[in-house]
């Protein structure tokens, strides 16, 4: 938080926490930073707490902005707790930020033990930040093996500000882009399972999936996408949100994992030769007067510009 400002913020460089802390609100009491490592990646630890008179800013129900991760999943500093921060290098990739708060005064002996903690953390390689701020024009993602998409001009105005594109986790084979908190958003599939975590060969055993759970697809005109063959389909049920397909073996392990089936939406199926089976859709699940014409205007744009890139 910067000084003087409750209004909502850019937020500071991901790559300057030395500059942030230097910049601190004087509400914000922060104890001298410390160069340590983390798994042998170099780190700054610093402890935080607010002031009891600050006065709080924009957030719903917290105090005061401390890390959000391209948008997505704020963090924040609320009175009465303490927090020890460390900023993890990774190269060129954005720094890892860990945030281990406590109610101030009764819990703080954890801190004692909080470092013996970090030091059983272990990390694999470094990788590109899973959470993918997307801009007008061209964007590269990691779906689909690597595509590039052309991002449209108001793909702000499209997404309510919210402009970006996450992996839940590794190794489920999807990316994820949220529309206004949700009522809307648009999935990429990079290999649809069965319910049993199987994967799904062609389109016919994928449209099978569906009309067997209760969907109603409409079969539009087939077309091509960057060369290779897509069929089309228009999606609606009854039952909006249940889950009828996987995106991994990994969803099975619990029942709300998967493809949830909007109230209304559009699938294109694309058969690669080299990558295989893959989906794009579109999912409105509220308004759907509002929302589908804004998830399928947004899903066509990526459609109709998408590349497959080695």
């Amino acid at each position: 938080m910067g000084e003087g400002s409750t209004e909502e913020q850019a937020g500071w460089p991901n790559d300057d926490f030395a500059g942030w802390l230097e910049s601190l609100h004087e509400g914000v009491i922060a104890t001298e930073p410390v160069e340590t490592t983390v798994n042998g990646f170099a780190a700054i630890r610093v402890d935080l707490e607010l002031d009891d008179d600050i006065e709080c800013g924009w957030l719903p129900g917290l105090c005061v902005g401390l890390i959000t991760n391209n948008g997505h999943e704020i963090r924040a500093l609320n009175k009465g707790a303490s927090y020890r921060v460390w900023v993890i290098e990774q190269g060129d990739e954005d720094p890892i930020a860990i945030v281990d708060g406590i109610a101030r005064g009764e819990d703080a002996p954890w801190y004692g033990r909080s470092d013996a903690v970090m030091d059983t953390l272990a990390f694999g390689d470094i990788a590109p930040n899973p959470v993918q701020t997307l801009v007008p024009g061209l964007d590269q993602l990691t779906a689909f093996g690597c595509v590039e998409i052309s991002v449209p001009d108001n793909i702000a105005e499209l997404t309510n500000g919210r402009s970006r594109l996450f992996h839940p986790w590794n190794g489920r084979g999807l990316a994820v882009i949220p529309i206004t908190d949700e009522p809307g958003l648009i999935f990429f599939s990079d290999r649809p399972h069965d319910l049993n975590g199987d994967p799904l060969a062609t389109a016919d055993e994928v449209v099978d999936e569906f009309t067997e759970a209760g969907a109603e697809l409409t079969e539009l005109d087939a077309t091509t996408i960057d060369g290779v063959n897509a069929r089309i389909f228009d999606v609606t049920t009854s039952d909006v949100s249940a889950i009828m397909l996987r995106f991994s073996p990994l969803d099975v392990k619990d029942d709300f994992l998967g493809w949830d089936v909007p109230a209304a939406g559009r699938i294109w199926l694309i058969d690669h030769p080299d990558r295989g089976l893959m989906m794009l859709s579109t999912h409105a699940f509220e308004n759907v007067d509002e929302m589908l014409p804004v998830v399928t205007e947004l899903g066509e744009a990526i459609v109709g510009s998408l590349t497959f890139t080695p």
